[in-house]
């Protein structure tokens, strides 16, 4: 299925610039035939990347599209719509309007009871929250994304472990937090995702700052840096050597 290669691509190693070329080459294929899930799937895609490489207007016109579009489907078309919304805008360093879009979300995935896929938006959501400092509520949620999440959902497994040893070592509990972290990033061995591993490797890196170890949080942050670059994430890779250059913490 073409829609599942584009994800595919988009997840997998290949650099955005490249993903972006086959995106829209898939994108016409689906307009001069009427397929609008193709059509809904790539515009989608597009405003990941376009956020991505820090080009935010952009990416919410191809979302406006897309919604635009409106191609009705299974349950993973509906839980797209909010998880492209929430990328777009937690790259965007807009939490507040990712939490609006991924709490709506979340409602209506649950009443419709997606247990596979709710775990998705809850870890995106955890994420919104803790990037607003709202911390017992993030906790909850990386609770109950462990509660929901299947073994074999790698993603979720690996996420909801980042995000909440970023939250223990906040509130000073360094050894559990750093034994946390490395649970995530143990879990991302053999996995080709690179965003979403450098993602992990940074929080690691913040939580190794934390902690004080400010030699092992560098060479982390220069890993997740290294592993932005090779997807061609601007934005990740920008926020990654603002933390390089912060002076150490005492």
């Amino acid at each position: 299925m073409v829609s599942s290669h584009c994800f595919i691509l988009f997840w997998g190693p290949k650099r955005v610039d490249e993903v972006a070329r086959y995106v829209k080459q898939a994108l016409e294929w689906a307009r001069s035939r009427g397929i609008r899930r193709l059509e809904v799937d790539a515009l989608r895609i597009l405003a990941r990347i376009a956020a991505m490489q820090g080009r935010f207007p952009e990416a919410r016109a191809w979302l406006r599209e897309a919604s635009e579009a409106e191609a009705y489907g299974d349950l993973l078309v509906l839980v797209g719509e909010y998880l492209s919304v929430g990328i777009v805008e937690l790259l965007a360093d807009e939490p507040a309007e990712a939490e609006r879009v991924l709490r709506r979300g979340y409602q209506i995935v649950a009443d419709l009871r997606g247990t596979g896929q709710l775990v998705s938006v809850i870890v995106l959501l955890a994420r919104a929250l803790a990037m607003q400092g709202r911390d017992e509520e993030a906790m909850a949620l990386t609770r109950e994304c462990e509660g929901s999440a299947l073994e074999s959902q790698r993603d979720a497994q690996i996420k909801w472990r980042a995000i909440r040893a970023l939250l223990l070592a906040r509130r000073g509990d360094f050894e559990a937090a750093k034994r946390l972290a490395a649970e995530s990033i143990e879990r991302t061995e053999d996995w080709e995702q690179d965003d979403s591993t450098a993602e992990v490797l940074a929080d690691q890196a913040h939580v190794l700052r934390l902690a004080g170890r400010e030699e092992e949080a560098r060479r982390q942050a220069e890993r997740a840096l290294a592993h932005y670059e090779r997807k061609g994430n601007l934005v990740g890779a920008r926020r990654v050597r603002m933390l390089l250059q912060r002076e150490p913490m005492h």
